[in-house]
């Protein structure tokens, strides 16, 4: 995809898409001026980089474009026919009013592709059972979605999108129309509409798990839906929600905070069917989603889980990204406290420092990484655990934690020379004179 800018203001992250799957006209742009007042489709949405992907007639590749450089398209511009892709559309579908063509010729043509979108499925009454037909009509049209997203193409995607739409209005106590709809808002890049179509997955399946009575068991798909489905959406689900934390936070993480939760319950539901290593990534990006929405101490009580679930009672490995997180997020409890932070809360803080540290193999790509944790824990300890209410750090205590702080910041430094530039700078500010360890080493 060609990234073209209009202006170079950072990015819009976490806004919402109004325009998607929706005809719109470029305007304001700087790069490609030929393009201004062309029509197109919004067919996709990246939240982390806040912006379109437009599908122009007459070019293959998507361009990603700033919502400032589009405008919704009115009724009578720039219609595209649904068929053959012409700019000269100018008669519509008489079912759905929503596809237009350039030709009856093409409208005919284009039935067969069309049909399941413009037939929605049948609508279940709330609370009422559907019959064996109108199940099999939903069960269609949803497999015609899916046939819809595996052309390929972002156009096949939004109408795959709109179906599964559909079909969960229809039966919106369906966990598999919802696990299907998160996965396709997932391939376009909408996090967040993904992530709530996930979580109203997980709930529908949790649901079914604690009521099985109401499940027909004569049904060839009650086995797939009780026992293979749910350790599947617990893994896919989890998966999905690492990801879709990445660049997002605060209020913004609303639906992720609950569907990390509904997580836990399902994996709970699921036992020794869920793997040991799918089972401690619930419990990691549970905890990730807690520590940007700043609840340290659930957080940490998840990264402990998921560490003690990868471990699998030493059958497994330690979880070695949850072991490096857990310091920094005892960290954040303390700091929040500021001066009311117990002493403990460091001690705490650099203990599971260590414990990370001595669980990481020395040869391990995170090695430095977990030394710097180590050394930032033991610098914090020194200027906000052991400083008086004037600053003043009593030596005696405070020189050996930093001449043990600035050894580890030079071995991590020496080991990510040359190949890790962050951790390199990260280890030269902890040195620097100015900090605890260039003020205290020699001491």
């Amino acid at each position: 995809m060609n990234d073209y800018d209009a202006d170079n203001g950072p990015p819009l992250v976490g806004m919402r898409a109004p325009l998607l799957y929706q005809r719109v006209k470029l305007h304001g742009l700087v790069s490609r001026p030929e393009l201004n007042g062309s029509f197109g489709k919004a067919v996709s949405w990246s939240e982390e980089k806040g912006r379109y992907g437009v599908q122009i007639a007459g070019h293959e590749d998507m361009i990603a474009l700033k919502p400032a450089n589009l405008a919704a398209a009115g009724a009578e511009e720039g219609v595209v026919c649904g068929h053959c892709g012409a700019g000269a559309a100018n008669e519509r579908c008489t079912r759905c009013f929503a596809v237009w063509y350039c030709s009856a010729e093409c409208r005919k043509q284009g039935w067969a592709a069309h049909k399941p979108a413009c037939t929605p499925p049948p609508v279940a009454e709330f609370g009422s059972e559907m019959s064996h037909a109108q199940q099999a009509k939903i069960q269609q049209h949803m497999q015609a979605a899916i046939d819809a997203g595996k052309r390929g193409s972002a156009a096949g995607k939004a109408q795959e999108i709109k179906m599964l739409r559909q079909s969960a209005a229809a039966d919106p106590q369906q966990p598999m129309t919802w696990f299907n709809l998160a996965q396709a808002y997932w391939d376009l890049g909408v996090k967040g509409d993904a992530v709530e179509a996930m979580c109203k997955a997980v709930h529908n399946l949790v649901r079914v798990l604690k009521n099985p009575q109401a499940v027909d068991l004569s049904d060839p798909n009650a086995k797939y839906l009780m026992e293979e489905l749910p350790p599947k959406v617990t893994a896919t689900a989890a998966k999905l929600l690492e990801d879709a934390v990445v660049g997002r936070g605060g209020d913004q993480l609303e639906w992720d905070e609950r569907l990390g939760r509904l997580l836990q319950t399902l994996a709970d539901l699921c036992g020794s069917r869920l793997h040991p290593g799918a089972r401690s990534l619930t419990h990691y990006v549970f905890g990730n989603v807690l520590r940007k929405r700043r609840k340290n101490e659930e957080a940490r009580e998840q990264l402990v889980l998921a560490d003690r679930a990868a471990w699998n009672g030493g059958r497994g490995e330690r979880d070695l990204v949850s072991l490096s997180a857990i310091p920094d997020v005892i960290a954040n409890q303390a700091l929040n406290l500021g001066g009311a932070a117990p002493p403990e809360l460091w001690v705490e803080a650099i203990s599971a420092a260590r414990e990370a540290l001595g669980a990481t193999p020395r040869n391990h790509r995170m090695h430095p990484s977990v030394q710097l944790t180590l050394a930032r824990m033991l610098s914090n300890r020194i200027s906000k655990g052991l400083a008086d209410a004037q600053g003043h750090v009593n030596v005696d205590e405070a020189a050996p934690l930093a001449r043990e702080g600035a050894k580890l910041a030079r071995a991590a430094r020496a080991a990510a020379q040359g190949s890790d530039p962050r951790l390199v700078a990260l280890a030269d500010q902890l040195l620097s004179p100015s900090q605890p360890f260039g003020l205290l080493a020699g001491a």
